[in-house]
């Protein structure tokens, strides 16, 4: 054997006496082994001698002391032990801190803390147990199942002191584990008004908005507006055009959208323009309208100048563009229009199989299951086997689904076929 090799075989008998030597004492540590026992025994001894004479307080900030290595050796070991001695002594930050150790692994224990530190009002073990029963702990021992009342009552004291917070915690608590959408709106509302912030307000707003509140949607949507939100005179717009309010009034909020550079305004516009809605019919400025903002790719303004070209509003009738149009749209009205394109072979071949496998895409989960007006159509091609084999049942229970959301077509179609009567 030459000497490399004798150096060679040296240096790997001498790397493998490490590696087994190191892998002992790992694990001896794994499995509490007496000398990591004594190592942690040692410490807890040193801690109780140096509390001697200190409260709660000062121990968590000797804690700390030896935590970050301030005029003392860094002790991680130490400065665990001297925060669950300042836990005993009743301090509730090392309380909290003790509680979050136990999270998520041993929540008994972990609750019993935080409750210690909770009863002086510690406002993160409130909210830790607040979450702890709004959102349940599935992992750890045990299973803590979501308790709605529990979660309350470690919220609602700091929502009521105006934490911010708190309060859109006590709304979500209403929300999803009471289903009480009007204490819920009452205390988003409240974080709403405290915090001052737009998405708050627009979020109320927008509640307000969805239940038929109108008026209270309009005053929380001035509230956005007053912080120049250009898509808040937009909404205002729409909530007085709901209430069949003076067109004036109607105008004159959208033409404050438009001036604040809300596009989806200006679309709106052109499209009760061709109705002659709120604005007087002006077949030729809606056109100019959608022209305009689908040269800059608007969706809506697509599919507007697609109508356009469909039904020969100010311009020359041309299916086959229409079709073009509405292709480059791609939103749910104007894919609606393109079904019936196919069904019916406007602008395009008739193709009865291409539009029912669009509709199955527009039910499909990844549209939210479809609406009312692809269910009635899905509905007619079972019915009348377009696109598929007839099936009269599968069309009932479409129909009867789009009846639920008041389609008149498929309440119609009930009633003629199946002598169903539907009540609004």
């Amino acid at each position: 054997m030459d000497t490399f090799e004798i150096i060679f075989t040296c240096g790997f008998c001498a790397c493998a006496v490490g590696v087994i030597i190191a892998l002992f004492f790992i694990c001896r540590r794994k499995r509490g082994g007496s000398d990591s026992r004594s190592y942690r025994e040692k410490k807890e001894e040193y801690a109780n001698q140096l509390c001697v004479g200190l409260d709660g307080e000062g121990v968590y900030e000797l804690a700390l002391k030896y935590k970050e290595g301030d005029g003392v050796d860094r002790d991680i070991i130490l400065s665990e032990e001297l925060v669950k001695k300042s836990a005993e002594l009743g301090y509730a930050q090392a309380q909290y801190e003790v509680g979050c150790d136990y999270d998520y692994e041993q929540n008994d224990l972990a609750i019993e803390w935080f409750e210690k530190a909770a009863a002086q009002e510690h406002e993160e073990a409130m909210q830790k147990l607040g979450d702890i029963y709004n959102y349940g702990r599935d992992t750890g021992t045990p299973v803590i199942e979501e308790d709605p009342e529990k979660a309350l009552k470690y919220y609602l004291p700091l929502a009521e002191k105006g934490n911010v917070d708190f309060m859109k915690s006590v709304s979500l608590v209403y929300a999803l584990g009471y289903e009480d959408e009007e204490n819920a709106l009452k205390w988003l509302a409240k974080a709403a008004e405290a915090s001052g912030d737009l998405d708050d307000i627009l979020q109320v707003a927008q509640h307000y908005s969805m239940d038929g509140d109108r008026e209270n949607a309009i005053a929380w949507y001035k509230k956005a507006a007053e912080m120049d939100e250009a898509k808040a005179f937009y909404a205002i717009a729409l909530e007085y055009e709901r209430m069949d309010a003076d067109p004036a009034e109607i105008k004159s909020w959208f033409d404050k959208a438009i001036a604040a550079g809300y596009t989806q305004a200006e679309v709106a516009v052109a499209f009760r323009l061709m109705h002659g809605e709120v604005f007087e019919k002006d077949v030729n400025k809606a056109f100019e309208l959608f022209s305009k903002h689908a040269e800059l790719g608007d969706s809506m303004g697509l599919y507007g100048l697609g109508l356009c070209y469909l039904n020969g509003e100010s311009v020359s009738k041309d299916e086959k563009r229409a079709v073009e149009y509405f292709k480059k749209a791609d939103n749910i009205l104007s894919r609606q229009e393109l079904i019936d394109c196919y069904l019916e072979g406007i602008g395009v071949e008739k193709d009865e199989k291409k539009a029912f496998e669009m509709l199955i895409e527009e039910t499909s989960e990844k549209n939210l299951g479809g609406d009312s007006i692809s269910w009635y159509k899905l509905g007619v091609c079972y019915f009348f086997g377009k696109g598929v084999e007839s099936d009269k049942q599968k069309a009932k229970e479409l129909w009867k689904k789009a009846a639920e959301w008041d389609h008149e077509d498929a309440i119609a179609a009930l009633d003629k076929y199946f002598g169903i009567t539907v009540n609004n």
